[in-house]
């Protein structure tokens, strides 16, 4: 019986997972889109509105995600880098060069 229930459980949550995380990305793709339309001011500010919840957010998650780098064991402060942070701070980083690729125009 344990086993029905595994392969039921198998094959119902990916018929859920799958139309959620197709929804998901369609919303996701029609706010980058609206993102791509605006100023640069109103992106810059959508940076700083960004950075401040994610900073706010692991605050609130008992993560906190400042360092005093003026202390006598500033060194300490790579030893908070967790190898999720560092994937993470890469993953922006590569998107944000992919994103200045895009805006390049091809010099002829």
């Amino acid at each position: 019986m344990d086993s029905i229930k595994a392969w039921a459980i198998g094959i119902v949550i990916p018929m859920f997972l799958g139309p959620l995380v197709y929804l998901i990305v369609k919303y996701l793709k029609g706010i980058s889109a609206w993102i791509d339309n605006q100023s640069a001011s109103i992106k810059r500010t959508l940076v700083v509105a960004v950075a401040i919840l994610v900073t706010a957010g692991a605050n609130l998650l008992g993560q906190p995600i400042n360092c005093d780098t003026a202390a006598a064991n500033a060194a300490e402060c790579l030893n908070q880098l967790t190898p999720d942070i560092i994937k993470a701070v890469l993953a922006s980083g590569i998107a944000f060069f992919l994103h200045y690729l895009k805006q390049q125009k091809p010099s002829k």
